[in-house]
C-alpha cells in the first residue's frame, strides 16, 4: 500500500498532553520503516521525558482480506500493549483505529481510538481519544506529532561525493 510506504522515514516527534495543562510530556525521534510491499510499517520511537529515555515499538499493517488496517503499539508511556483496527485514508480524512480493553482492576470494558492523519508530506498526527464511561462521548487525550526530518529514500540514498 503505497498510502503506508509514504510515511516510512526519519521523524521528530514531540507527545503533548491534551487532558491537562496541554505541556510536552516526550520529545524525540521516530524511525519508521515500510515492510512487505508498503503493506506494513514499523515503528521505532526513542524519546525522552524529564531527562529519562523512554521506548515505544509499534507495527500498522492493513489486512486486504478485511480492508482494515490494525495496529500493535507497545510504549513505556503506557502501561498496556495496545491492539486496534479501523479503516480510513491517512491523507484524507485519517485513519480511526479502534480498541476495547478491559481495566484489569475493575473489570469494566474501555474503549479508546487512535487517529493518525498526515497533515501535509512532513508532518503526521497521532491522537489519542478517550470515551467518557458515563455520556459516551470521545475526548482527545493526547497528541503525538512527528515532523519528517528525511524521508526513506533520502535516507537510503549514498552519501554525495
Amino acid at each position: 500500500m503505497a498510502r503506508l510506504a509514504a510515511l516510512a522515514g526519519t521523524w521528530s516527534v514531540e507527545v503533548r498532553d491534551l487532558v491537562g495543562d496541554g505541556g510536552v510530556l516526550a520529545t524525540g525521534r521516530a524511525e519508521i520503516r515500510a515492510e512487505l510491499g508498503g503493506r506494513s510499517l514499523v515503528f521505532a520511537l526513542d524519546l525522552v521525558r524529564d531527562g529519562a529515555p523512554l521506548a515505544a515499538r509499534g507495527v500498522l499493517a492493513y489486512d486486504a482480506r478485511s480492508e482494515r488496517y490494525q495496529l500493535l503499539w507497545h510504549s513505556e508511556l503506557a502501561p498496556a500493549l495496545r491492539v486496534a483496527e479501523g479503516r480510513g485514508d491517512v491523507r484524507r480524512e485519517g485513519l480511526v483505529l479502534e480498541a476495547a480493553e478491559r481495566d484489569p482492576e475493575s473489570g469494566a470494558l474501555a474503549r479508546a481510538r487512535t487517529a493518525l492523519r498526515l497533515a501535509g508530506d512532513d508532518r503526521l498526527e497521532l491522537t489519542q481519544l478517550g470515551q467518557d464511561p458515563a455520556s459516551g462521548a470521545w475526548r482527545a487525550l493526547q497528541r503525538t506529532t512527528y515532523s519528517r526530518v528525511s524521508s526513506a529514500a533520502a535516507s537510503a540514498a549514498p552519501p554525495p561525493r
